[in-house]
């Protein structure tokens, strides 16, 4: 109820503000939409006594734009995000709109160098294995509160950034001495870091580092988390048809009370060959190993793994997807796509071992992904997917599945923006 009415708030202030004249009011107003609709046939569990799990989600977004001032931009965009018939009954409510962006966004306040924006946004840097909004995929997507200061120059581009996923912060309207009893202390979920963006020729730099503190004490005496994650990539091209990407993050901190020192690795590299197809070949390492003293599992909370471990997502929630054994993942990636014709084919080809053993056992299996993607306007795609995962060692075993038959899953979308 409480975002809903600060919707209305916002949108009657801007219609009905006398800061205005009649005439400024709808002059330099933006608005767009966007529509995901994708039905899914999942049968993942490797089980072939089971049947198709069939569903279609629906996400639709609203949002609008306006410049209060000469430099003060305002932003707001609304979301629903539903499962066809999770309602339960044709005339239930699910009452899900959400504010998926609402922030202001102050230009060079002051003469100062710097954009700085505040309240609820989006964050997508570089390759989005770190920092994604799930753009394409999700249908409830990754916004996050928070203040952002950014600066473009001739030199670079960064940004620094100050956020909060979760509060144990209490809105107080009225003093009252028996509401303040109940107040904890301020426990909140927080990323402070920057993103730092550069160009050089051919050459894409991106340099990051950002600190993820969890104050809750789940243990009494040990913060839940307190961790740094640095990181550097760099997108190399070499000719017109040959280039690479590589990418290099370190974590340290303490999980609770264990220690933790991971890493990743990813080496990707890219040729394009007869004009139309694209073939890359590439490996990503994730640390993994945990015990009663450490916890070196490579664990990336708010990136698109869905883009870089197999469409199937088996591997979008690690640690837990591995059971803190890290990944291996070898690919190899084939695309054909043509100039000025809609339809492009995508094969991406996955093998996914742990990156330490359990039981001598290294392997979860092999994925292969066949994507068509049919541009039928400029501001819509249709897209349909079939995938197949064969379980190796490790999936098959008592601590994974315990399931040895072929893995499917399929889907069907669209996606409209207007």
């Amino acid at each position: 109820m409480l975002k809903k009415t600060f919707l209305f708030v916002i949108f009657y202030v801007l219609l009905s503000s006398n800061v205005y004249s009649q005439e400024n009011i709808t002059e330099n107003w933006k608005f767009n939409g966007e529509v995901l609709l994708r039905s899914e046939a999942d049968g993942r569990d490797f089980n072939n006594s089971t049947p198709l799990n069939f569903y279609t989600i629906m996400r639709t977004r609203f949002s609008m734009e306006k410049m209060l001032l000469e430099n003060t931009d305002f932003y707001l965009q609304i979301e629903d995000s539903r499962i066809f018939g999770e309602e339960g009954s044709a005339v239930a409510n699910l009452r899900n709109i959400d504010m998926f962006q609402g922030y202001i966004n102050f230009i060079k306040p002051f003469k100062i160098p710097f954009d700085i924006q505040i309240g609820r946004f989006i964050m997508d840097y570089g390759t989005t294995r770190f920092f994604s909004s799930l753009p394409g995929w999700n249908y409830i997507g990754r916004s996050f509160d928070g203040i952002r200061v950014k600066n473009k120059n001739d030199y670079f581009n960064i940004d620094i950034f100050s956020l909060i996923t979760n509060t144990a912060s209490r809105y107080i309207s009225n003093a009252t001495p028996d509401l303040y009893s109940s107040i904890v202390p301020n426990i909140n979920n927080t990323i402070n870091g920057f993103w730092l963006n550069k160009n050089i020729g051919f050459n894409e730099i991106n340099l990051f580092s950002y600190y993820e503190y969890n104050r809750k004490q789940t243990k009494v005496g040990f913060s839940d988390l307190s961790r740094l994650t640095t990181g550097i990539s760099h997108k190399g091209k070499y000719t017109n048809d040959f280039y690479t990407l590589e990418e290099l993050a370190f974590q340290k901190g303490f999980i609770s009370d264990k220690e933790t020192n991971s890493y990743l690795i990813s080496l990707q590299a890219y040729y394009i060959f007869l004009k139309d197809f694209n073939l890359g070949i590439g490996l990503d390492i994730l640390s993994g190993g945990a015990n009663d003293k450490v916890n070196n599992t490579m664990d990336i909370l708010y990136g698109n793994a869905h883009a870089f471990h197999g469409y199937m997502d088996y591997f979008t929630n690690i640690p837990k997807n591995t059971s803190n054994l890290g990944l291996n993942d070898f690919y190899i990636k084939l695309k054909w796509i043509k100039e000025n014709f809609p339809l492009s084919i995508n094969l991406d080809l996955h093998q996914f071992n742990s990156n330490i053993s359990k039981n001598n056992m290294f392997s979860f299996g092999k994925e292969a992904d066949l994507l068509f993607e049919y541009k039928y306007s400029n501001n819509a795609i249709i897209q349909a997917d079939f995938s197949t995962f064969i379980p190796e060692d490790l999936f098959k075993s008592n601590s994974f599945f315990n399931k040895s038959n072929i893995g499917f899953w399929s889907y069907i979308s669209t996606k409209y923006n207007f």
